[in-house]
């Protein structure tokens, strides 16, 4: 595929468009990767062109067709990188495996969206850090003795769970500390060669997130420390 094929659009978030991004670095299909501000974004929503159903991410395929809804877009994706199960009940775990790093995706407004001091981010946030250690310990159940949770090589759900993971750990450092099984887990997805050269090329904290957020106010203040 030629880069021009395939398009992503989203918002200056990692967010609900990361597995997609994770997946197609490693597989290594090309793709635009359209990062639209919130400024443009005012002047899209509501018009059809790219967010059909007034969302993002969606994707232009090299129809020229915008598919929209993350689920479908991850799936594709999947797909086209040969790492979506063909026989329908492995391919029912892996989206159960996927469907579960949904539930658990308000860890990513708590990153990037809503203002620290807000009372959103603070309920929101005492309310998922209680709950992470049960959220956990099903993660590394289903995740058992193998490499990945699609054996000895990622899916789609895998990639899922280790955007919420590694958010998790940017959130609150020590958030997955309990698991060290999970840790591990993460460091074998980071080792992956492709994997490894896009999460060091990827957009860093002073270029993501909105004013007032997590990302902007603490994960932006360490970096300009370390800088």
């Amino acid at each position: 595929m030629s880069d021009s094929q395939l398009t992503l659009y989203y918002l200056p978030f990692r967010a609900r468009a990361e597995a997609i991004r994770m997946i197609l670095e490693y597989a290594g299909i090309q793709y635009q990767d359209v990062t639209v501000s919130m400024k443009d974004w005012m002047g899209i929503k509501g018009h059809t062109e790219i967010a059909p159903f007034d969302q993002l991410p969606s994707m232009r395929l090299p129809s020229g067709e915008i598919i929209a809804e993350t689920g479908a877009i991850v799936r594709l994706v999947a797909k086209l990188a040969k790492i979506y199960p063909e026989d329908p009940f492995v391919a029912a775990r892996a989206d159960m495996v996927y469907e579960f790093a949904v539930e658990l995706n308000v860890i990513n407004p708590l990153l990037n969206f809503w203002p620290i001091h807000s009372e959103a981010w603070q309920t929101n946030y005492a309310s998922f850090f209680q709950n992470l250690p049960r959220n956990l310990n099903i993660i590394q159940g289903m995740l058992g003795d193998q490499a990945f949770f699609g054996g000895p090589t990622p899916h789609h759900g895998d990639f899922a769970i280790f955007h919420i993971l590694d958010t998790c750990l940017t959130v609150k450092e020590d958030s997955v500390n309990s698991h060290p099984a999970l840790l591990a887990y993460m460091e074998r997805i980071r080792s992956i060669p492709a994997i490894g050269n896009y999460l060091q090329k990827r957009a860093d904290a002073v270029s993501i997130g909105l004013c007032g957020s997590f990302m902007q106010i603490e994960v932006a203040r360490v970096f300009h420390q370390s800088a």
